[in-house]
C-alpha cells in the first residue's frame, strides 16, 4: 500500500513540475539546454526497452520500475515544447553534439553487446551525460538559466519512486532511480550556485 502511495504522490508531482517547465519554456522565463532533453529523450526510451527485455520471462509488478515507464512521455513532451515553443531555446552549440555525439557511440556499444543487463547499465551513462550540456548551459551563462521548482519537483519524484523499487528489490530499477538522484541534486547543486553564490 505505501509503495502505491508513493508512486500516485510521484506522479502527481512529476505532473506539476513538468507542466510547470513546459508553460515557462513558452514564456520564456527558462532557457533548458535541447541537447539534454533529446539525449533523455532516447535514452528513457531505450532504458524501458531493456527493462522490459530483461524481464519479459518474469512477473514484475507495474509500480517496481514506474519511474522510467513514466519518464519517455515526459521528456518526449519536453523536448516538443523546446522545438515548437516560439521562445524555445533550439540551438544546438559544439558542446552538445559532443555530448550527443558521446551518447550515440554508447548506444552502438549496446547493440554490440546484446545483453539487456549491459544495455540497461550503459544507459544510464548516457543519462549521466545528458546532464552535461545543462551544466554547460549554466557555467556558461554564470547565471541559473532552470526552473527550481521543476528540478526540486523532480528530486522529490524520483526520491519517490525509490519505494517501490527498494520494496520490490528491483536493482535495474534501483540503479535508474538513484542515478536520476545523484544528477538532479548536482543540477539543483549548480543552480543554487549561479542564483546565490557565484559571480553576478
Amino acid at each position: 500500500m505505501k509503495e502505491k502511495i508513493a508512486a500516485g504522490i510521484a506522479i502527481i508531482l512529476a505532473v506539476v513540475a513538468d507542466g510547470w517547465y513546459c508553460w515557462h519554456i513558452v514564456i520564456g522565463s527558462i532557457s533548458p539546454a535541447l541537447a539534454t532533453w533529446l539525449i533523455f529523450a532516447v535514452a528513457t526510451t531505450v532504458s524501458l526497452l531493456s527493462y522490459l527485455k530483461h524481464n519479459e520471462t518474469k512477473r514484475k509488478p507495474f509500480v517496481a520500475n514506474l519511474a522510467n515507464r513514466l519518464d519517455p512521455v515526459v521528456v518526449w513532451l519536453v523536448v516538443a515544447f523546446i522545438l515548437f515553443a516560439p521562445k524555445g531555446d533550439a540551438q544546438l552549440g559544439k558542446f552538445d553534439i559532443g555530448c550527443l555525439a558521446a551518447s550515440a557511440a554508447i548506444l552502438i556499444l549496446w547493440a554490440a553487446t546484446h545483453s539487456a543487463i549491459a544495455a540497461n547499465l550503459l544507459i544510464q551513462l548516457v543519462m549521466v551525460a545528458a546532464y552535461m550540456p545543462t551544466f554547460f548551459r549554466l557555467f556558461s551563462a554564470r547565471r541559473n538559466t532552470e526552473s527550481f521548482v521543476t528540478w526540486g519537483l523532480t528530486l522529490a519524484v524520483a526520491s519517490l519512486f525509490l519505494v517501490p523499487t527498494l520494496r520490490h528489490r528491483d536493482w535495474l530499477a534501483v540503479a535508474y532511480v538513484g542515478r536520476a538522484i545523484g544528477c538532479v541534486m548536482a543540477i539543483i547543486a549548480a543552480m543554487i550556485y549561479f542564483q546565490y553564490i557565484g559571480p553576478r
